[in-house]
């Protein structure tokens, strides 16, 4: 009971189904390594790229300020003429 081991089964010769966890596992692998090589190149914005993203980033900051100005002195001409 206590110091018996379980049989364990005959280990059989390589099958098709080994061959092809095999397979998997290298496509797995390289997959993982070609999806960091994207993120990484994604992530390394430099050049003409980094340029016209910061301009387009620029351009959308000042609409906004603008925007919210145009607000602010809305509403204070709102509270100020309205009883």
């Amino acid at each position: 009971m206590w110091g018996r081991k379980k049989k364990q089964p005959p280990q059989a010769a390589p099958g098709p189904r080994d061959a092809f966890k095999a397979r998997d596992a290298k496509r797995i692998a390289v997959e993982k390594a070609y999806a960091k090589k994207q993120r990484q190149e994604a992530r390394a914005l430099t050049g003409e790229l980094a340029e016209a993203h910061s301009q387009r980033l620029k351009r959308r900051l000042n609409w906004t300020i603008a925007v919210l100005v145009m607000a602010l002195i809305g509403v204070f001409l709102v509270l100020w003429f309205v009883d």
